[in-house]
């Protein structure tokens, strides 16, 4: 396939609606509150922008971070709303994760931001998208068992890779594939899986897209990989869909045709009623319950299982503060390979609720943009020593953020669409420090009969965790498959956690990919 170049490619992508993600900011304002400047911010960009803690259930009080109430002045003229949120977040101890309703929310700053990097490792810029590596993790894990269970072990070099697109839209990125590399003593590495895309759940901007190369294991007395070399892919078609469904949903429904999607709210409930057992807290106070189908075009792309969370829509309540879903179902039942239904539950809200956001993506298959190459990308020594803890300057500008209470991380394994039950489930959890992704943990959940375990004890912070679930005895997988998001990054705030999606065993059609 003929890679078109960059200018043809970003023009089709401008016309198409992808500035619509990253739209041009010209705002002013003086004395105005962090709040004050991102509700002004939403209205200019045509987007849900908010504060963590401004879309929370009356009664669940996040702890106040100081310095949010401060005010300050923006004169932003003509800039994309990536750069406005960089300055904002300058200005403020925040950083930008995409939200539902197609938005950001601006989370609290957990740590001191790194300094400025004078080089950037591997760094490669080829027709308008820049390139580098973030990190190299080797990570070994053997395990034998004395149960004549089967022997086990991970043996994978994991690189982080990081884009950027000035002034563009990351999310027309759809990946990277065709990967390879070569160390210092001439080995060839072989990629574990196919195509890496975008990881959805990391701190990001509009132009920037993070994610992960998977590698067979250098030699261990390899010092650098001589060259990582891989294909990135495009959608040459991305047009976003902003569509809002009133509430309370008319008797006679809702159905509207947006593009090659049509957008049905097929089920309605005022107050949402809900066993005791299934409540996200004992003090959760249920609001509407709503059920969403989006019908798409046959050949055109539905969310994948990675970002259903995303296209959940968000509630949004007469004074305009938004809400998540707390329970979201994305209908592992439905079999029509060209409908998602979306079933989410929402927090009782303070005010009236007004309508539902709702966020489609219109994509073209993924194509070719260009073949890059990254050169002399160190690798860690075998004698890596643990960091010893950095210190974490705080700048006058940017008050401290109290400690915040730890979490509980659930998350479920299915197959074929539906929950299994029992198995184990091995994480390995590596948390993001001041200097990069700490050491990997592992250790292993037993997987209930709902086909959920249970994570305790996380504390606030980026975290990624590497998913391997083994079946009980007796469970063989189907043919024919693969498991989809294996390797999930998420972030922890005051307690909680974004919405990670399944480890999810799916069958793979003859000569396509999962991805």
């Amino acid at each position: 396939m003929r890679p078109f170049p960059l200018f043809l490619a970003l023009a089709a992508l401008s016309a198409s609606g992808a500035g619509a993600d990253n739209p041009r900011i010209t705002l002013h304002l003086e004395r105005a509150t962090a709040s004050e400047i991102a509700a002004a911010l939403s209205r200019q960009a045509g987007m849900p922008v908010s504060l963590f803690g401004e879309a929370e259930a009356p009664g669940d009080h996040p702890p106040p971070v100081e310095g949010l109430d401060q005010k300050t002045s923006v004169d932003w003229r003509n800039l994309p709303l990536a750069d406005a949120l960089r300055d904002l977040c300058k200005k403020y101890p925040l950083q930008p994760t995409r939200g539902q309703g197609g938005g950001y929310m601006l989370q609290p700053l957990f740590e001191a931001p790194l300094p400025p990097v004078a080089r950037r490792v591997g760094w490669v810029e080829q027709q308008g998208i820049r390139l580098y590596a973030l990190s190299a993790n080797v990570n070994i894990n053997r395990t034998v068992r004395f149960d004549g269970g089967p022997q086990e072990g991970v043996n994978v070099l994991v690189l982080e890779v990081a884009g950027e697109l000035p002034g563009g839209a990351a999310e027309s990125v759809a990946g990277i594939t065709n990967v390879t590399a070569q160390d210092d003593l001439g080995h060839v590495l072989s990629p574990v899986g196919e195509v890496v895309g975008r990881n959805v759940y990391v701190p990001a901007y509009p132009d920037e897209f993070r994610g992960h190369l998977a590698f067979n294991r250098p030699h261990p007395r390899a010092k650098k990989l001589a060259w990582v070399q891989g294909d990135v892919l495009v959608h040459r078609t991305y047009k976003p869909y902003a569509v809002e469904v009133p509430l309370p949903v008319p008797a006679s429904g809702y159905r509207k045709v947006v593009g090659p999607f049509t957008i049905e709210a097929v089920g309605y409930e005022p107050v949402a009623r809900i066993p005791m057992e299934q409540l996200p807290s004992p003090e959760f106070k249920p609001g509407p319950r709503v059920t969403i189908r989006v019908h798409a075009r046959p050949g055109t792309a539905l969310p994948e299982a990675e970002e259903v969370w995303r296209t959940a829509p968000a509630l949004v309540d007469r004074t305009g503060r938004l809400f998540g879903p707390a329970i979201l179902d994305p209908g592992s039942e439905n079999r029509d390979p060209d409908t998602l239904e979306l079933g989410c539950v929402y927090p009782a809200p303070p005010a009236p609720a007004s309508h539902l956001l709702l966020r489609v993506v219109e994509r073209s298959p993924p194509q070719k943009l260009f073949t890059f190459r990254m050169k002399d990308i160190p690798l860690p020594p075998e004698d890596l020593p643990a960091p010893d803890p950095a210190p974490r300057p705080t700048p006058e500008a940017r008050p401290p953020v109290p400690a915040l209470p730890e979490t509980a991380f659930v998350q479920r394994v299915e197959i074929g669409g539906r929950p299994v039950s029992g198995g184990t489930l091995s994480l390995g959890v590596a948390r993001k420090g001041p200097r990069g992704w700490e050491a990997v943990r592992w250790q292993e959940l037993e997987v209930g009969a709902d086909g959920a375990a249970k994570l305790p004890g996380l504390g606030p912070g980026t975290y990624r965790i590497e998913r391997h679930y083994r079946p009980k005895d007796g469970v063989i997988l189907p043919a024919g498959g693969t498991w989809s998001a294996a390797t999930v990054e998420i972030l922890v705030t005051r307690g909680k956690t974004v919405p990670a999606p399944p480890l999810r065993w799916q069958k793979v059609p003859p000569g396509k990919s999962l991805h």
